[in-house]
Parts: structure tokens; C-alpha cells; sequence
């Protein structure tokens, strides 16, 4: 009896310090420094909803841009030293928001409150699908979420770009081709190829299988400038 009584007593702290755990989003804008120094390689835990920083694109910017992704987004928009590079002096701001361990189903559950933190943005990324593969949810039901995605960025008066789910080395992973399929049947405009990038570079994938290394990140925030020129922002 006093050992149920003592786990009742402990239970709720237990339950708090459970609901306290979660690896919460973070944010950058125009280079600012995460929180969080260097890219996380690990598999990542169901994602919070609270983000950590808050900011908006420089008011009054000609352009600007949000990139809104998983982790592998988060880990390319630590700064935007490759973004600036391949603009050069006309480059616009650019924010790169992650949601470790988000799904494009998670990810429509949060993007009204993260396009209200960029109001300023006119052009935007949409970066999801590798977890859908990981959290084995269908092609089908991954295309619902994010051709949903894409209408809620259009209504609040963005430009969005789709980029492809990039080429993963893991097993649990090779579902990827049919996302990206899935991907190329909603014919919306497109953003970055990382499926063909890292087929032809997976040296620039790290051990886990899943996201690019240093050289891959980089890659990844230059592809994104790229296509962004290429749609005529």
C-alpha cells in the first residue's frame, strides 16, 4: 500500500516532466544563430508546436523568403551564407523554419501560426516528406496534406515552391520514390530536386542515412536559392 501510495504521489510530476521533453522547432532569419549549434543526425521525436523564437522578415524588404521544412530544413538555414552566395547583391531575406520530426499532416496543424510569424514573406518553400516515409503513412494521404499545404500558402498571399523528398541511403526509406511521385502528380511549381542531388552526391548524406552532412546542408540552402531564382523572384 505505500508503494502504490508513493507512485501516485510521483505520478503527476512524471507526467509533467514527460510533457516537457519534446525538442522544440527552431527558427532563423536573414543568418541569425539557432540556439542550437550544428545539425542534429539523429532520428528525431514527435515535434512540439511551441517554437522557440518567434522572428519576422525585415519589415519593408523588397523580397523575402520562408522556407518551412522538417529538420532537414532546419539543419540547411543555420545561416544563409550559400543563399547570399548564389544571389549575390540582390539577395532577399530569407528565414528557414524546421519542425523536427514533422509530417506534412503535422506540419498543416502548425502553418497558420508559423505564416503569421513571417508576414513579410512573399515567396516560400515547402520542404516535407521524408518523415511521412519514416512514419509509413500512404503517398495518397501524404499528397492530401501537402497539395493542403500549398492552398493555405496561396490564400495567405504567398508563392509557394515544392521541393522533392531528398534520396535516402536507409532502408526504412526507399518508399521515397513514390512520395516524390505522388509529389509530380499534383504538378504545383517546383522548388529544389534534392532527390536527384543526393543520388548523384551520397557522400553528402551523413551515417544515419536520412540527413545530409555539413557539405550536404549547404547544398541544400543553395539549391533553394536556385530555384528561387529560376521562378523569377
Amino acid at each position: 500500500m505505500r508503494w502504490g501510495t508513493e507512485m501516485t504521489r510521483w505520478l503527476p510530476c512524471l507526467a509533467l516532466l514527460a510533457a516537457c521533453s519534446g525538442t522544440l522547432p527552431v527558427v532563423t532569419t536573414a543568418g541569425t544563430p539557432q540556439p542550437e549549434p550544428g545539425p542534429v543526425r539523429s532520428p528525431e521525436p514527435s515535434p512540439t508546436a511551441t517554437p522557440t523564437q518567434a522572428p519576422t522578415a525585415t519589415p519593408g524588404a523588397a523580397a523575402s523568403w520562408l522556407i518551412f521544412g522538417d529538420s532537414i530544413t532546419q539543419n540547411a538555414f543555420h545561416d544563409s551564407l550559400a543563399w547570399n552566395a548564389a544571389w549575390g547583391a540582390l539577395a532577399p531575406v530569407v528565414s528557414g523554419y524546421g519542425l523536427r520530426g514533422a509530417d506534412a499532416a503535422y506540419a498543416l496543424t502548425q502553418e497558420a501560426e508559423v505564416l503569421g510569424y513571417f508576414p513579410a514573406a512573399s515567396g516560400m518553400g515547402l520542404a516535407f516528406g521524408t518523415n511521412d516515409v519514416g512514419h509509413k503513412r500512404t503517398p495518397d494521404a501524404f499528397k492530401i496534406s501537402l497539395k493542403s499545404l500549398y492552398d493555405r500558402a496561396v490564400a495567405a498571399g504567398k508563392r509557394p515552391l515544392v521541393a522533392t523528398i531528398p534520396y535516402s541511403t536507409h532502408a526504412d526509406y526507399q518508399a521515397v520514390p513514390a512520395f516524390n511521385q505522388a509529389i509530380a502528380e499534383l504538378a504545383l511549381p517546383p522548388g529544389p530536386d534534392l532527390y536527384a542531388w543526393f543520388v548523384h552526391h551520397p557522400e553528402q548524406i551523413s551515417p544515419d542515412g536520412i540527413h545530409p552532412t555539413d557539405v550536404g546542408d549547404t547544398q541544400v540552402q543553395r539549391l533553394w536559392a536556385e530555384a528561387a531564382k529560376g521562378a523569377g523572384f
